[in-house]
């Protein structure tokens, strides 16, 4: 007798790499610089600026707002560490 459908949510919710690098941050946390929010770690930081740095169209829908629920800080701080990490790594490579 079956009483109720079952169905399972889907494993992941964004894209595989996405979702991948997120799985594999570490969980301890860790002082590393001189930041406002020594809370949010280097790891964290390269994570948050890659997500932010995915061109518009194919970014996730909702991806900074889930950033900024995570790290319990704001949208601008999200879009501001993205900023930060892209201008380091194009400092870092001589591009434009």
């Amino acid at each position: 007798m079956l009483l109720y459908k079952q169905t399972a949510a889907p494993a992941t919710v964004w894209p595989e790499p996405m979702e991948a690098t997120w799985q594999m941050l570490p969980g301890a946390w860790e002082q590393v610089g001189l930041w406002k929010r020594p809370d949010i770690t280097l790891c964290d930081r390269l994570f948050i600026s890659a997500v932010v740095n995915i061109p518009h169209p194919q970014r996730p829908w909702g991806a900074i707002t889930w950033l900024a629920g995570v790290y319990r800080t704001s949208r601008e701080t999200v879009y501001t560490i993205g900023e930060r990490g892209r201008e380091a790594f194009l400092l870092r490579t001589g591009s434009p």
